[in-house]
Formats: structure tokens, sequence, C-alpha cells
């Protein structure tokens, strides 16, 4: 079902470290939540933490999971970084992040009365899959081979159906801009 959503998408292809990634599932995003990887949360990252992201996002999330356990993967991990020494390790990080901005992305929305946002203890990857079970009745299998950004979008439709999220809309991104255009003459003429 997953390659039926993303297939014809228009999504952008991302090659880090030679290797093409594919479209980050909710099992990949688990996978790496569950090695704490630091290209999550922004922290110092090592060639070595990039390459393992890459690894894991290069394929699907379950033969992932099993490699990541193999015996021959420390020797994999040694010969790989030895044959990408010569590449700029940050310019791959760089792409590995617009990899996970991109698959990350949900749509825009705006607040609705009587619904205020709230902060969570569990991490990110947990509410998808029990919003997946809850929200779409989905089995956490199935949830774990979607793709993260397709999640976002349809709890977002979902959402917006039950009434506790309003979606930003092209009227709302043409009156936001008028309003800036204002605000910017505003400022202009109070400068004269």
């Amino acid at each position: 079902m997953a390659d039926i959503i993303t297939r014809g998408s228009g999504a952008p292809e991302f090659l880090v470290l030679g290797l093409r990634l594919r479209p980050l599932s909710v099992g990949h995003l688990w996978l790496l939540n569950d090695i704490g990887s630091p290209l999550l949360s922004g922290k110092q990252q090592s060639f070595r933490d990039v390459l393992v992201a890459v690894f894991i996002c290069s394929q699907d999330a379950s033969k992932s999971q099993q490699d990541l356990g193999a015996w021959w993967m420390p020797l994999l991990v040694k010969l790989w970084m030895f044959k990408c020494r010569k590449l700029d390790i940050v310019a791959e990080a760089n792409t590995f992040s617009d990899y996970l901005g991109y698959w990350l992305e949900g749509p825009e929305t705006k607040d609705v009365e009587g619904h205020e946002s709230s902060s969570y203890g569990s991490p990110y990857v947990h509410r998808l899959i029990a919003s997946c079970a809850s929200g779409l009745n989905m089995t956490p299998a199935d949830a774990l081979v979607m793709p993260v950004r397709t999640v976002n979008f349809l709890l977002a439709a979902l959402g917006e159906m039950r009434g506790t999220v309003k979606l930003w809309s092209q009227a709302d991104q043409e009156f936001w801009e008028y309003a800036e255009e204002m605000d910017r003459k505003m400022t202009q003429q109070s400068k004269n």
C-alpha cells in the first residue's frame, strides 16, 4: 500500500554516501530513534552516525533491522568508511538532513478554537504508530512500512475532518502575504 501512495508522487530522490535512500518509513524512523541517532536530534554527529543512518534508510526497515545485528556489520562499516573517506561528510550529512526534512514534513496547520496543542513525553514515532492504529485503523506492521510524510498528511486530513485541525489553505497564504506586504509598507512609511 505504501508503494502505491508514494509511486508517482514526485518525491525527490536522495543519494547519500553513494546509496539511494528509500522513502523514510515509520519503520526507518523507529530504527533511527531506537539507536539514538543524533541525526534526528541535531546533536553532534560522526561519520559513523551518518553512515549507519544511510545504511538504515537505503533499504526496507525490516531488512535494516536484521542487518544491523549481523556479525559482518562492523566490518562493512569500516570498509564503507574507507571507501567514502574522500567525500565531503558535511555535505553528505546535509543531504541526509534534507532527506529527513522532506519526509518528516506535514501540511501547515492553523489553531482551532477550543483545541490547544499539547506537549508529549512519548517519542514522535510512537505517537505516529498509535495514531495510525487508532485513527487510520492500521496494524502496527502496516504503519511501519508507510512513509512518514504520507502518514503526516493522512493524519492531518483526518484531524481536519474531525475538526481538531485546520489546514493552511491557498487563501490563507494569499492573505498572509498581503498582510506582510502591508506591514512592510507601513514600516517603510513610518521610517520616512
